[in-house]
């Protein structure tokens, strides 16, 4: 992932290519049990839209404010929606989750982006960007949440814009495998889409799939105790920290002290081994990661693979682009795999 420590450490980048296959808390202790039942599917919340604009808007995009209010989460999440029509014929809509904590629009991640995102536009695909004002990995302080109670927040919102926004196009029911109604994320936003998917029952409404660079927050626990190819940066450790409330300038949280103790918890939270649903017969997943990716994203885009595959979910791909590096927006190559994944009729 290029998994961004926000505010405690600076940025970092996380995961390594793999070869090609087609606050202080002081006495406060994590519990070791995750407070859910593993493999039910976890609820949505509700998305309230708001009145203002909070962040600029980028280029061609209309944008509206919204909030997330998710079932056993204390804090309320704020965001932002950026929209931009299809110029072409409609095909279909296409969700966009940016990386590290969700904080940016997907377009601002690589400078060719936008331009990008308008020739996708203009072959009939809406597009809809989702940016964070609260991240979605942050929990409040001593909260002891996790990534898969977290990943409500982005679960919902994907839900909305199909119920509201996908809907109002009104298209008819797509080819098995077709967008149709698509998500893709890069690093961290590859692990809301793939939560989306897993935890919360939502390969019932999307037709495809695409996680790049990613998700990081498959085989947490072979992360998080420092496993050869797998091991978390010392930034992506403290990110699946403050997921569970350690939260503040010089917290160590189980992550980043390699804690045996707290696996049980890390597998039942880990995107491949705890969610409710891992065959889905009408989605295609598509994986894609760099070959120039220096860090170890896709091992654990791997891990998810492996567990589709493993699950028999018919419509799965894993690709290495040889030049793409981490950001899939920041990468020609990466882009025109991201744009033929998604025209994909297969």
């Amino acid at each position: 992932m290029s998994f961004v420590a926000r505010v405690i450490r600076p940025a970092l980048i996380l995961f390594a290519a793999t070869t090609v296959l087609a606050v202080s808390l002081g006495a406060i202790a994590p519990p070791a049990a995750s407070g859910r039942t593993r493999g039910t599917t976890l609820a949505t919340g509700t998305l309230t839209l708001q009145g203002t604009t909070p962040r600029s808007c980028p280029s061609g995009f209309s944008c509206q404010a919204f909030t997330v209010a998710c079932p056993l989460l204390e804090q309320l999440a704020t965001g932002t929606l950026a929209i931009a029509p299809a110029t072409g014929p409609v095909r279909g809509l296409v969700v966009f989750m940016s990386g590290a904590e969700g904080e940016g629009f997907w377009s601002t991640e690589g400078t060719g982006a936008l331009s990008w995102l308008n020739g996708l536009r203009s072959d009939g695909y809406e597009t809809v960007q989702v940016a964070w004002s609260t991240p979605w990995l942050a929990s409040a302080p001593g909260e002891f949440t996790g990534p898969a109670h977290l990943a409500c927040r982005p679960a919902t919102v994907i839900r909305w814009i199909h119920d509201n926004t996908f809907a109002s196009l009104r298209l008819a029911a797509p080819r098995t495998g077709s967008c149709g109604f698509c998500a893709t994320g890069n690093s961290g936003g590859a692990s809301q889409v793939s939560y989306a998917i897993a935890f919360y029952g939502l390969g019932a409404i999307l037709n495809a799939v695409i996680p790049t660079s990613g998700p990081p927050h498959a085989a947490m626990a072979t992360g998080c105790l420092g496993s050869p190819g797998f091991t978390y940066s010392p930034g992506a450790a403290v990110i699946i920290d403050q997921s569970y409330g350690f939260t503040g300038s010089g917290t160590t949280g189980p992550c980043q002290k390699r804690d045996q103790t707290q696996m049980a918890r890390w597998t039942a939270d880990s995107v491949e081994t705890g969610g409710s649903a891992y065959s889905y017969p009408g989605t295609r997943v598509q994986f894609i990661v760099g070959g120039q990716d220096t860090g170890v994203s896709p091992a654990h885009a791997s891990a998810f693979r492996d567990a589709l595959v493993g699950a028999g979910s018919p419509i799965v791909s894993y690709q290495v682009v040889p030049s793409m590096p981490h950001s899939i927006a920041a990468s020609p190559d990466g882009l025109a795999a991201l744009r033929a994944a998604i025209e994909s009729t297969s």
